[in-house]
């Protein structure tokens, strides 16, 4: 009998040794990760960088808008607040129903994707813009800032930005467009060629009467 009786103490003595040994080492594992948990806190705390985990993204503001991706918009810019930029060209068209306002046409900056879009804005923001675009004149480069009207129930369904900030970006400039000397050269060419045909019919005709 005493011999299981020594048998059971000794495997009593070596799980409580298994169990002491395993609690030590979360122990250490507790105390060498709890200061890297405690600075990154008070490194939050000291910032002021708070998760709020109900927060919900906020897509109410498109930043730099290009205008040739709100000429084929859809319902998602509707109603949405986007910031430009392009030069003015055309003309001032004023507002009818209200002479402090006025649209204006915003052109893309970008030569390989061709848009226009109308701004709406008041007459005293329009005041910024010196120069119009076109043959031979850059108009004024303008960051716009405003609502899109993909189909705007005020102006009939114009699709169209009302503005809420006009900044310049760019003034306007005059355009030289350099001559080709090819083109130059065939000016002078043609004429003498047509003048050379002209007298040879001429006198081909004479030699037949």
């Amino acid at each position: 009998m005493r011999a299981p009786c020594m048998i059971g103490m000794a495997f009593g003595r070596m799980a409580a040794r298994r169990i002491t040994a395993a609690l030590l080492a979360v122990l250490m594992c507790w105390c060498l990760l709890a200061p890297s948990y405690a600075q990154a806190d008070e490194s939050d705390a000291s910032s002021g960088n708070q998760v709020n985990q109900v927060q919900l993204p906020d897509s109410s503001f498109l930043y730099d808008v290009p205008i040739s991706e709100l000429v084929t918009a859809d319902s998602f810019h509707d109603e949405q607040t986007v910031q430009v930029q392009g030069e003015v060209v055309g003309d001032l068209i004023a507002d009818e129903a209200d002479a402090s306002y006025c649209w204006v046409s915003l052109q893309e900056l970008d030569s390989q994707a061709p848009a226009v879009v109308s701004v709406y804005m008041t007459r005293e923001l329009a005041k910024q813009i010196d120069s119009w675009g076109h043959y031979g004149q850059r108009g004024t480069t303008l960051q716009v800032m405003g609502t899109f009207h993909l189909s705007c129930g005020v102006h009939q369904g114009l699709s169209d930005i009302h503005a809420e900030t006009v900044s310049v970006v760019e003034s306007g400039k005059s355009v030289e467009y350099p001559i080709s000397s090819i083109i130059c050269t065939l000016a002078w060419v043609f004429p003498l060629v047509g003048a050379g045909l002209a007298l040879y019919y001429r006198h081909r005709n004479e030699q037949e009467r």
